[in-house]
C-alpha cells in the first residue's frame, strides 16, 4: 500500500493489524496470530504458522481453519491481485543488486 513502516521498526508501535511483504515469487502475510508464506505464481495453498503456538515458525499447520485461509488470501490479494500472478517482464534494477523488479 506504499505506507512507511519504519516507525514501527524503530519504536515497536504499529497502527496496522497485518503486514504483507514480498520477495521474488513469494509473499508473506503476518499479523499477531498468523504467518502465511504464499507462492504467488501458483494457486497452491499457503504454508501457515500459528505464531501463538509456534513463534519461531518451525511447525507449519497441517489443517488450517477455512476462515483463516480466506482472511490470509484476502490480505495477500489486496496487494498483488488474484493468484496466480503471471510476471510478464523481468528486469534487474542494477547489475550489482540482487533485488528484482517485476511488472504485473
Amino acid at each position: 500500500d506504499g505506507k512507511d513502516v519504519w516507525k514501527a521498526a524503530e519504536t515497536g508501535t504499529n497502527d496496522r493489524d497485518h503486514i504483507v511483504t514480498g520477495w521474488g515469487a513469494y509473499a508473506n502475510v503476518r499479523d499477531d496470530r498468523w504467518s502465511a508464506h504464499v507462492k504467488v505464481t501458483d494457486a497452491a495453498p499457503p504454508i501457515v504458522y500459528d505464531l501463538e503456538a509456534d513463534p519461531e515458525e518451525l511447525r507449519p499447520l497441517e489443517c488450517v481453519p477455512e476462515d483463516v485461509l480466506r482472511l490470509l488470501q484476502k490480505r495477500v490479494e489486496a496487494v498483488i491481485g488474484e493468484r496466480p500472478v503471471v510476471f510478464r517482464e523481468y528486469r534487474q534494477r542494477h547489475t550489482a543488486r540482487s533485488m528484482r523488479t517485476y511488472s504485473i
